[in-house]
């Protein structure tokens, strides 16, 4: 899959803490770098990286230059995306997967019943609309 975006950004679109976390990426993204796509859509069932029905999607992914990034990788890229100080969490990086991940997979674990959970996906204001890919 080719995105004519530098970061496509596919996130639970039932979880509390990944709304967040997209709200919080919309606000910040001055440079319109990113766009998003639930793992529950279409667009994601058809790329073949949407979840099965009965199982919770545990990670964010992002499609950058047809390279798809997990876990923390995928959270501090899109950080460092954001520029300015940002920047400087890329810096994270260099400490290796094996020691990052699990931090991130304990936090995906149990993000909703910390953060909660809804019934339906994330709707975008619709000042985000554009932000958001839907084919």
């Amino acid at each position: 899959m080719t995105s004519s975006y530098p970061l496509l950004v596919f996130y639970d679109g039932h979880c509390a803490l990944c709304q967040f976390w997209v709200k919080f990426l919309i606000q910040r993204d001055r440079h319109d770098r990113f766009r998003f796509a639930a793992l529950q859509s279409p667009l994601a069932i058809r790329n073949g990286i949407a979840p099965p029905e009965d199982a919770d999607p545990d990670t964010v992914i992002v499609m950058q230059d047809q390279m798809m990034l997990t876990g923390s990788t995928a959270a501090i890229t899109l950080l460092g995306a954001l520029g300015g100080a940002w920047t400087m969490i890329r810096m994270l990086l260099i400490i290796p997967c094996t020691l990052r991940d699990p931090v991130y997979r304990l936090i995906a674990r149990y993000r909703y019943r910390w953060f909660g959970k809804t019934d339906t996906c994330f709707l975008p204001r619709p000042e985000w609309k554009e932000k958001f890919v839907e084919e």
